[in-house]
């Protein structure tokens, strides 16, 4: 009886200290290089400052961060672009084309949005295919946009990549999420010009 009962306590034991398996999900295509990528996890990083410089250090190197966070016990792994500051592109997209994630509210046409709306303008971006032209001219041109400033907290970023991922995993596309970080910087008005002035 004694062993028994030794058993079934080790028994009782090993199963308390089974850890959960964590599923893995990638948010890029499967024919991405994967050689030029740089695996970065948000939780080592205390704010978005740090972030951006670790991202923009992996772009001047012209590898991809391949940002990951936990949630529920699935790892998402997602490509994230940002400018190499040494050798800005001159990038202008389509507002048709980009999605803004900034101060924890969304941009879409230059028009601000409630978090609550990420489902409706995702899944329309993805699937407009050039129809509307208040959406995505295809799913590959479609970019989401994250600004912050340096001291801005990743938790709301973190958040906001889960929601995203969520929402995507929802819509079922097989194209990559192109996601990209930058530093928000304020521009201050333009000082009044003297010669306006009668």
């Amino acid at each position: 009886m004694r062993i028994l009962t030794s058993t079934l306590i080790f028994l009782i034991l090993l199963s308390c200290d089974k850890k959960t398996d964590t599923q893995v999900k990638s948010y890029f295509n499967s024919n991405f290089d994967k050689s030029l990528s740089i695996q970065i996890d948000i939780n080592d990083f205390n704010d978005y400052g740090e972030l951006i410089k670790s991202i923009e250090k992996i772009s001047c190197s012209d590898s991809i961060a391949n940002l990951t966070f936990t949630k529920d016990n699935i790892k998402k792994r997602i490509n994230v672009f940002s400018f190499c500051p040494e050798k800005i592109p001159i990038y202008d997209p389509k507002h048709r084309n980009t999605i803004y994630f900034e101060n924890e509210k969304l941009i879409k046409n230059e028009k601000i949005f409630d978090i609550d709306s990420l489902n409706y303008i995702l899944e329309n971006d993805l699937k407009n295919y050039g129809e509307n032209p208040k959406f995505a001219e295809s799913p590959e041109k479609l970019a989401i946009i994250i600004l912050d400033d340096n001291n801005g907290n990743l938790n709301s970023i973190t958040l906001f990549l889960d929601k995203l991922t969520d929402i995507y995993d929802s819509i079922d596309k097989s194209v990559s999420l192109n996601v990209m970080m930058a530093e928000y910087i304020e521009i201050p008005p333009l000082p009044p010009n003297p010669n306006n002035f009668e």
